[in-house]
């Protein structure tokens, strides 16, 4: 980075650095180029990209890194970057001091992987403490292994839950991690899959349109949730269904008791779009043009 800083200043020359896990990097010389860089994010292929090649249940099972999903043996590949990049890699550059702690803790992430984060169950289950947790977490998420998804705060008129969700970057890594071998179609492992890949979808379109858009969720224990609100404003709800029927309704339901959503979305596994009363049914392809063409 010195060099660099060095001929940007005496030079014309131009750079482009890539790379994966910047904390190091983050922490010691990014001060050198402030001013002088823009940081850019690239995400696993997205619907757009693949077009004709797009094949949901693929992505469902093995993820959309690129290397993975072109591959004729996509578990292997799958295997190689878990077990080279996930478990080796971050331990050399001397992110995490104990291999095994962070082996059982991202495992154990894997499988609460879209689930409200409770760091105390969390740390038992993997034997570390919740402080230990809270740091691995931040280590995944500057290794760009996965993103924090918050809810929307407390205010005098809307209850919400105060507790993030993490979703790992890639559904297939998750699957690896958990040990998945198979999601069949209406299932509870189904819908969580399609769900994650839903979300993968919005934080690729927020990233790639550097669009100032603010991804949420909302959630009362033990009562009702809505999976994604955005800019406060619009609310989706991903359901594997083929027939969405009133009962799907029951988290914008109980979302207007506490405030109004301009737009309500359900994306499903319908054929045609349609509405319920002011509900959008919407099914997956179709939001998916939409999302990529329009935006929000």
């Amino acid at each position: 980075m010195d060099e660099v800083h060095s001929m940007i200043e005496k030079t014309d020359t131009r750079f482009l650095l890539t790379g994966s896990s910047a904390r190091k990097l983050k922490k010691s010389y990014t001060s050198l180029l402030a001013g002088r860089a823009s940081q850019r994010f690239l995400t696993p292929f997205v619907s757009i990209e693949l077009k004709e090649k797009f094949e949901l249940n693929r992505i469902l099972q093995y993820g959309a890194l690129p290397p993975v999903y072109l591959s004729k043996q996509p578990k292997e590949e799958l295997r190689d970057y878990v077990g080279l990049y996930l478990k080796e890699e971050i331990v050399s550059e001397a992110l995490v001091r104990r291999i095994d702690n962070f082996s059982r803790f991202i495992e154990f992430a894997a499988l609460t992987n879209g689930q409200i984060l409770n760091f105390e169950s969390l740390g038992s289950d993997s034997q570390v403490s919740p402080r230990t947790v809270r740091e691995y977490y931040s280590i995944l998420k500057d290794t760009l292994v996965g993103y924090m998804l918050e809810p929307i705060r407390t205010t005098n008129k809307r209850k919400s839950s105060a507790t993030s969700k993490f979703f790992f970057f890639d559904i297939g890594v998750t699957n690896m991690l958990t040990g998945r071998k198979l999601i069949p179609p209406r299932t509870k492992e189904y819908e969580e899959a399609l769900e994650h890949f839903i979300f993968l979808e919005l934080m690729a379109y927020k990233i790639y349109n550097h669009d100032d858009v603010e991804i949420s969720f909302w959630h009362i224990p033990r009562e009702a949730e809505v999976d994604f609100i955005i800019n406060e404003e619009i609310g989706i709800e991903v359901k594997a269904s083929t027939l969405v029927s009133e009962r799907h309704l029951s988290g914008f339901r109980a979302y207007s008791k506490y405030d109004k959503l301009k737009r309500r979305i359900i994306v499903c596994h319908e054929k045609y779009e349609r509405k319920m009363g002011d509900v959008e049914i919407i099914p997956i392809n179709i939001f998916l043009q939409q999302l990529w063409s329009k935006g929000f």
